[in-house]
């Protein structure tokens, strides 16, 4: 996240927020961590498009590019999860599917903030501040 840093978020529960609001700072790369699930995803930034699927724990996305997360796509179904994008706020996708992309694609808005919930771990690196722990 910009101006954040490099955060790990364990233990994930219902409403836990990975990332800010208010503050114009766009999510740059993510690490999912299945604990018992195998996760698959990926990430369309800002004039990238869509990176190479990561496998559980890989990283997706860049860093010190100052390119944006615009959306995100994992292969795993039944989990919930709300991004916080860019001019739009809150987005309630409820349970996704395997093909649910997550944010906007061709909008050129930034996902700000994501709150997860599920059986995993993830970090997200924030503009201008790094990793989260």
């Amino acid at each position: 996240m910009k101006e954040i840093g490099n955060k790990e978020y364990k233990n994930i529960k219902k409403d836990t927020l990975i990332g800010t609001t208010g503050q114009n700072r766009r999510l740059e790369a993510i690490r999912i961590t299945g604990k018992e699930s195998f996760y698959l995803y990926r990430v369309h930034q800002k004039s990238i498009g869509w990176s190479e699927r990561a496998n559980n724990g890989e990283w997706a996305g860049t860093t010190g590019k100052g390119l944006q997360m615009e959306a995100l796509e994992i292969k795993k179904s039944m989990f919930s999860v709300e991004p916080h994008v860019q001019s739009k706020g809150w987005v309630d996708y409820g349970m996704i599917t395997k093909d649910t992309i997550i944010g906007t694609v061709g909008e050129k808005k930034r996902i700000e903030c994501l709150c997860f919930e599920g059986d995993f771990e993830y970090r997200v690196h924030i503009q201008n501040s790094g990793w989260t722990d």
